[in-house]
C-alpha cells in the first residue's frame, strides 16, 4: 500500500495517495514513512500546521529519523519561528553527522548558515 501511495504521489494523484495512506496506517499505525508522505502532501496543499504536527508523529515514533527534523524545521522557518526551526535543524544536522551523511549535514548546516547571515 506504501509503494502504491508512493506511484499515485508522484503521479500528481495525492487524494488517492492519502487514501492508500490511511489504508496503510489502519494496517499499521506505526509505519513511519506512511506519515511522512502525508506530511509531504500536507505540505503541498498548504496544511503547514498539519504538516508540523505530522512530522511530530514521526519524530515521535522514530526519534532519530533526521529527515522528519530537517522538514520540520524548515516549516518552522517558514512560518517564522526561527529558535524551533533552528533546534530540529542542528537536531537533523547531529543526526545525519551520526549516520554519515555528510551531504545531507551540509545541505541543512547551509539553511542554518543562511538563516544566521554567515554564507
Amino acid at each position: 500500500l506504501l509503494d502504491q501511495a508512493y506511484a499515485q504521489y508522484y503521479s500528481a494523484e495525492e487524494d488517492k495517495a492519502e487514501a492508500k495512506l490511511d489504508e496503510a496506517l489502519k494496517i499499521n499505525p506505526n509505519l513511519y514513512q506512511a506519515y511522512i508522505l502525508k506530511a509531504q502532501i500536507q505540505v503541498q496543499e498548504k496544511e503547514i500546521d498539519k504538516a508540523i504536527t505530522t512530522y511530530s508523529q514521526v519524530i515521535t515514533m522514530q526519534p532519530k529519523q533526521p529527515y522528519a527534523y530537517e522538514q520540520r524545521g524548515l516549516l518552522y522557518k517558514e512560518k517564522k519561528q526561527e529558535q524551533l526551526a533552528l533546534e530540529d535543524l542542528n537536531q537533523a544536522a547531529q543526526l545525519y553527522a551520526e549516520e554519515g551523511r555528510t551531504y545531507e549535514q551540509s545541505r541543512v548546516r547551509a539553511v542554518i548558515d543562511y538563516g544566521r547571515g554567515t554564507n
